[in-house]
């Protein structure tokens, strides 16, 4: 699918070329309005495909994260990455100089009488800038990772605070990876508590904050997660990050799986409550109602994915019929006649 959106673009490259040629404008109209039709095609392919996680989804990502845009997987990674970018294109830096010499020398040659020589540096000038923010753009792309660049199927590295971005999503190296199975409070998700679960909690923050204080300084590995075509698995959000199964070594420590332990310190919960591996754990946590299971929210999967709910739920203390959807030892709420369910005062 991307060799034939690929090959759709310069089609439609050339065409658009070709439209520039002095001929009977209806012809040339024709000849741009069929470049046009094959750049509208290849962009439907590329926004069509799952597997491919380039910039357009990088910036559906950013888009989603509007309210909050450090949160979004293109903030954080031209953050997180921009010594690694300038490892790239500072190394040009004399291939640019020299380009910048040849720019002086072609104004200094226009500088003669006449038209002639205008119409054959100009456009050199302008294709020698071109090149030199096309292949800055290029480069930046590459140094942030996005695309499909990395087929790795294992990750390992050193964990630092800092690389942790919510209880279950993380940075190894320049990638950012999801635990596979858990879903953890999001960044900005309450919970509540007490009578008429009037006290707010910021749980989601807890969460990260376990997370981070399980893993820093610790030795984290990662095995990606596959179907059964050998197909790597990745996450239903909007970037699509890659479902991964880690273990953590702290020194002489035991290593632990990093999804187990945040599920069974009660931190996270089974992802959208279906029963999987972790489920002992998962049920021990609630009954003891260890970290974050001693209070009432939604299931971060319905925070993340019904802002309605979530915005409900901050402002009314209005939980969803289903209470399936929560999360936490909720109280019995009362049935309002506009169909919520809120707390009684």
């Amino acid at each position: 699918m991307a060799f034939l959106s690929f090959a759709l673009l310069i089609a439609a490259l050339l065409l658009f070329l070709v439209s520039t040629r002095q001929w009977p404008l209806l012809l040339r109209g024709g000849v741009w309005l069929g470049g046009l039709a094959l750049l509208i095609a290849s962009a439907v392919i590329v926004a069509s495909d799952d597997d491919h996680g380039g910039i357009f989804r990088a910036f559906g990502d950013f888009a989603a994260h509007w309210y909050a845009p450090g949160e979004s997987v293109l903030a954080q990674s031209l953050a997180r990455n921009g010594p690694h970018i300038a490892r790239f294109v500072l190394p040009l830096l004399d291939l640019f100089l020299i380009i910048g010499a040849v720019l002086g020398v072609l104004a200094l040659i226009a500088f003669t009488p006449g038209e002639g020589l205008e119409r054959v540096t100009r456009p050199l000038a302008i294709g020698l800038v071109g090149a030199i923010f096309g292949g800055v753009l290029a480069l930046a792309i590459v140094g942030t990772g996005f695309g499909n660049v990395s087929q790795q199927r294992v990750y390992s590295t050193y964990m630092r605070s800092d690389a942790i971005t919510d209880g279950d999503t993380f940075f190894v190296g320049e990638i950012s990876v999801r635990l596979s199975g858990i879903d953890a409070p999001e960044g900005d998700q309450i919970c509540r508590q007490g009578p008429g679960l009037r006290d707010v909690q910021q749980c989601g923050a807890e969460a990260t904050r376990h997370l981070r204080t399980l893993l820093d300084g610790a030795l984290v590995t990662c095995v990606v997660e596959e179907n059964r075509e050998g197909q790597a698995l990745r996450s239903e959000e909007t970037f699509a990050r890659p479902l991964v199964n880690c273990d953590a070594k702290r020194g002489d420590d035991r290593a632990f799986n990093i999804g187990e332990r945040m599920v069974a310190d009660g931190f996270a919960i089974e992802y959208k409550n279906v029963v999987g591996p972790y489920a002992a754990e998962a049920r021990e946590a609630r009954q003891q109602r260890r970290g974050v299971m001693d209070l009432c929210s939604l299931r971060p999967d319905i925070w993340r994915d019904v802002p309605r709910s979530a915005t409900a739920f901050r402002e009314r203390r209005s939980l969803p019929r289903d209470r399936a959807l929560s999360m936490g030892p909720c109280p019995a709420p009362v049935n309002e006649p506009r169909g919520e369910y809120v707390m009684p005062d």
